[in-house]
């Protein structure tokens, strides 16, 4: 059953579903939005403009918003929540591309992967909703620039993955501790 159409002269960068599919997020970098839409409507319900917003991702919930921009020069993220288009806040001390973003279930971590081929430029970061810097930063042993992340559903274990390698977190409001690697 077709709920509804997106008809838009867009490039379609990323996006994402909420747990229960009743709120959608997208991101187009071209177009230089980043949209939110009820199950119920093509009309947004949260729209925000940026430079290069490319990454996307959203809570089980619904209620928030994390969005990642690309840019080679000051990239960014937003944490947003769904009613605002005023970011709960902004990190902007990141100085290349943002190639993943994750939000645990809960909404109380945010990981973000940054980066290039070359190594001094990969990083993994995790935010705590509650503020804007990174309670941890990963720069060590990667092979390549995080590629993706996924939290354990309460938000207190993350998997990043970086080409041939998989590290595996603790996480808390305070710190990011890393549990093990696994090298292919």
């Amino acid at each position: 059953v077709k709920l509804w159409d997106f008809n838009e002269d867009a490039t379609i960068t990323d996006l994402a579903i909420s747990a229960d599919g009743g709120t959608v997020v997208i991101a187009s970098d071209c177009s230089d939005w980043a949209r939110a839409f009820s199950i119920d409507s093509n009309t947004p319900i949260w729209q925000v403009s940026l430079d290069d917003p490319s990454r996307v991702d959203i809570s089980a919930d619904g209620q928030s918003i994390v969005v990642g921009t690309y840019n080679s020069d000051n990239s960014k993220v937003y944490l947003y929540h769904v009613e605002s288009t005023t970011p709960l806040w902004v990190y902007d001390d990141i100085s290349n591309h943002i190639r993943t973003v994750a939000i645990s279930a809960n909404g109380e971590f945010i990981a973000v992967g940054t980066g290039c081929c070359t190594q001094p430029y990969r990083r993994g970061y995790v935010f705590h909703r509650s503020g804007g810097e990174p309670i941890g930063v990963h720069d060590q042993d990667l092979d390549s620039y995080p590629t993706d992340f996924q939290f354990s559903d309460d938000g207190k274990y993350l998997l990043m993955s970086s080409h041939r390698r998989i590290f595996y977190y603790s996480v808390s409001v305070s710190e990011l501790t890393q549990l093990w690697l696994l090298e292919n």
